[in-house]
């Protein structure tokens, strides 16, 4: 409610004392959980979104909508923090590496929920990290296809860059234009 209208009016600060005051009134309040998350995620404050949307998953707050969101921002938080070298030490400390623990949880929302989109999104996304170029554009295509909306939009850009890492820059330019 309020939380919202002050983010969709650029007031950071009021949203997220907003969200804390909300979840101090209902601490299985799970949208609140959920939107914190984003609010941190959205600053790149990876270590806050992730320890809002682990909230939510570890205490069981969600029905299966709110816990697919939050498997989903934890895997993207995966992704946009895994780095060459910090995967390479996860591996020799016998850790799974981020990219690795990212596509178990977008495996997991997709088992659950085959139709979800920006699970489907984040597979394609760890398979091109990961150098499966092939297989990410398959998914990226399947995407596209499938949905409207921004997620086919991001579906749409994804393939664009592959397009250009492909040096095939004049159908890149169609797919970005569109």
């Amino acid at each position: 409610g309020l939380a919202r209208c002050a983010l969709a009016r650029g007031r950071r600060g009021e949203a997220e004392a907003r969200l804390w005051q909300a979840i101090s009134l209902n601490p299985q309040h799970a949208d609140a959980r959920c939107l914190l998350g984003r609010l941190h995620a959205d600053a790149r404050e990876w270590h806050r979104a992730k320890q809002a949307f682990d909230s939510v998953l570890r205490e069981g707050l969600a029905e299966d909508r709110r816990d697919s969101f939050a498997m989903i921002s934890v895997g993207n938080i995966f992704v946009a923090t895994a780095g060459r070298a910090e995967e390479e030490e996860a591996r020799r400390n016998g850790k799974p590496p981020k990219l690795e623990r990212a596509l178990e949880l977008f495996t997991r929302v997709l088992e659950r929920e085959p139709a979800n989109l920006y699970a489907a999104q984040g597979v394609g996304v760890v398979l091109a990290e990961r150098g499966y170029m092939h297989e990410a554009k398959e998914v990226f295509s399947l995407v596209q296809e499938a949905g409207g909306g921004s997620e086919a939009g991001v579906a749409t850009a994804n393939l664009a860059h592959m397009l250009v890492l492909e040096q095939r820059p004049v159908l890149a330019a169609n797919l970005y234009a569109n």
